[in-house]
């Protein structure tokens, strides 16, 4: 009986040590995504890792939607983000240091106000260019909510 017990001490000690040694789940943490433009966009981060470029899941959202990424190593993730309608047409690219803890951005359409007095001066017809897109660092949604139904 008293083997047993010291067993099963020795095991927890055991399983203890493995999840402290490991660094890697001390520093986990999330990259999260809102849109908040008007059309859908797919979100896509990209980390290197041992001389190689490993891409992440690609997220398509929906105006008001929300994606999350879990990422394991902290380091510098290159951020793509694309037209849904339109997949090989970038809109955004830039990288952002992701420390290990949870990062949270909104993606927001940002108006030329250079391109936008020349229109309204010619009189001309707004000219089909892809939207100018940015990333904000925002507080995430409270965990558990959902977003209000699109009508």
């Amino acid at each position: 009986m008293m083997r047993s017990n010291v067993k099963l001490v020795c095991l927890g000690l055991a399983a203890a040590l493995a999840v402290a040694a490991d660094p890697a789940a001390a520093l986990a943490g999330a990259l999260g995504f809102r849109n908040d433009t008007g059309g859908p966009v797919i979100v896509q981060g990209m980390s290197i890792i041992r001389g190689q470029i490993r891409a992440g899941k690609r997220h398509v959202l929906q105006p008001g939607d929300v994606g999350w990424d879990q990422i394991v190593a902290p380091g510098n993730k290159l951020i793509v983000i694309s037209d849904a309608k339109q997949p090989t047409k970038t809109l955004y690219q830039n990288t952002i240091q992701f420390l290990g803890n949870t990062q949270f951005y909104s993606i927001k359409a940002v108006e030329d106000p250079a391109a936008k007095d020349t229109q309204k001066k010619k009189g001309l017809p707004k000219a089909q260019k892809p939207p100018k897109i940015e990333i904000q660092a925002t507080t995430p949604p409270p965990m558990g909510t959902t977003p209000a139904p699109r009508r």
